[in-house]
Order: C-alpha cells, then sequence, then structure tokens
C-alpha cells in the first residue's frame, strides 16, 4: 500500500541536545514556460517557502478542500480547462474549485501591513519573471551578465529565499530546496553550493542541507 506522506511529516523539526529548536525552511520551486524567447515572452519561477508551522495549518485545511472536491490534486491550467484530472467536471464544479484553492492561500500567505490590511505571517509566496527579449537584448550589450535566463531567475529567486530565513523573519535553521523533475533550476543550486567564493560571499549558502 502507498503511503503519501504529508509536507509537515518531512519537515524535520527536533530539540537538539543543547534544547534549541531545529527549524528547517521548505522552499519549492516551480517554473513556468522555458527560456526560449522564440516561443515565450516572460519566463517565470515561482516559490513557496514555509516551516512545519506554517505549513500545517495551510496543509491541513488544503487536504479537506481536495476531499471536498473528489480531486487528488490542483493543476490550474486543466482545471480551468477541464481537461485530464477534471474531464467531465461541470464549469460551476471547476469555478468553485478553484475559487476555494484561491481563498485557502490567500488565507495562509503572508501579507504586508498596510493602511487597509493588519497584514500577518504565514508561507513566503513570490514569482520572479523575466522578460526574455529584453533579458536577450541586454546580454548582448553587457559582456559580464549572466547568460542564461533560467540561471537569472533562479539566483534572484535564491537570494529571496537566503533573505528570508533570516532571523529576523523565518529564523531557521537550516533550508531544504525542492524542484519539479526535468527543470534546469536544480543543477544551478548545485554549482552554488559547489562554488566556495558564493559561500564566501554569502554565509546564509550555509544553511541550504538539502536539496531535490
Amino acid at each position: 500500500m502507498l503511503h503519501q506522506h504529508s509536507l509537515v511529516e518531512m519537515l524535520p523539526t527536533v530539540e537538539t541536545p543543547e534544547g534549541a529548536m531545529l527549524v528547517v525552511l521548505r522552499s519549492y520551486f516551480d517554473a513556468g514556460n522555458k527560456a526560449d524567447s522564440r516561443e515565450y515572452d516572460v519566463l517565470s519561477l515561482a516559490v513557496a517557502s514555509g516551516t512545519a508551522k506554517e505549513w500545517g495549518p495551510f496543509e491541513s485545511e488544503w487536504g479537506e478542500m481536495l476531499r471536498r472536491h473528489h480531486a487528488d490534486c490542483m493543476h490550474t491550467t486543466d482545471a480551468v480547462a477541464r481537461v485530464n484530472d477534471y474531464k467531465g467536471w461541470p464549469e460551476k464544479q471547476s469555478d468553485s474549485f478553484l475559487r476555494d484553492c484561491a481563498r485557502i492561500v490567500s488565507k495562509y500567505f503572508i501579507r504586508l501591513t498596510t493602511e487597509y490590511d493588519p497584514g500577518q505571517f504565514g508561507l513566503y509566496c513570490f514569482v520572479v519573471s523575466i522578460d526574455l527579449k529584453d533579458f536577450v537584448g541586454y546580454t548582448k550589450s553587457n559582456s559580464e551578465a549572466i547568460k542564461d535566463a533560467n540561471e537569472g531567475c533562479f539566483r534572484q529567486a535564491i537570494t529571496d529565499v537566503l533573505e528570508w530565513s533570516r532571523d529576523d523573519a523565518a529564523a531557521c535553521s537550516e533550508i531544504h530546496c525542492f524542484f519539479d523533475q526535468g527543470e534546469p533550476f536544480y543543477g544551478f543550486l548545485v554549482n552554488l553550493l559547489q562554488s566556495n567564493q558564493a559561500r564566501k560571499d554569502s554565509w546564509l549558502i550555509n544553511k541550504i542541507t538539502s536539496r531535490k
């Protein structure tokens, strides 16, 4: 029998010998489009990060919502088009499912304090986007610029994750990074972790102890 592990089960939060908590920031990277300006206008990399404290309540309500809609997962493109896992769904059912997904996500992600919103701490979600035509033009006129849009996208994303790991934000001890299979961003992380110069430039890189 296949056991499906939850995000929280895979998030170690344990007591150290000194009695301090080991808090792990778990970050998921998911790309949209490919770095090919002949086919796409924009390359995007979405990231969602959180510790067990943030992932736990979200996962509980998310799982309950999926069961209520008799869905195994949420895939926005397929749900909108009502294909694959959502084939045969009437439009009303698809719309209700997408509204519930948006409601839960907005309930648990972090919001900044504004004049109209008291804000809240939660899952840190963001998207890094690159206009591919502008990127190609910039690299042609700047010899020292990063030549790969995937690498540029990843470097900005991992910088934001590292900054979020600081004590004045997520205050985590370790960072675990996860990527979809077949995406190029994982390779850039491996290269980064193997670079002694990168580790000297930012001690926060040493917090990254796992990547998959």
